[in-house]
């Protein structure tokens, strides 16, 4: 899977990234510098109808798994985020929400 980049304006469907459509896409500044800090993927409602069929769908299939596998996979995420490099991303959040990071 491709990595995650914040000016790429991408979505994240059927656990990929993949590029908006019509490469839409809305700026993310940072109110304190007005400097542009990334860019988000927009869509069109008519582009979200098949997004949220898929997601449906996902939702569906989720109820049918029993609770001490879905929780064993919630713990497996939960462990991925926990050992990941949090650094890149706590970064990005607070330059976007126009706070100073140290």
């Amino acid at each position: 899977m491709a990595s995650f980049d914040p000016f790429a304006a991408q979505l994240f469907l059927e656990n990929a990234f993949v590029a908006a459509p019509a490469g839409q896409r809305l700026d993310i500044v940072n109110p304190a510098t007005l400097e542009t800090e990334g860019r988000i993927a927009a869509m069109a409602a008519a582009d979200l109808a098949p997004v949220i069929a898929r997601a449906n769908v996902a939702q569906k299939d989720w109820t049918r798994v029993d609770a001490k596998s879905r929780a064993a996979l919630l713990h497996k995420v939960a462990n991925a985020i926990a050992e990941g490099n949090l650094r890149p991303v706590a970064e990005l959040m607070t330059r976007e929400m126009g706070k100073p990071y140290a």
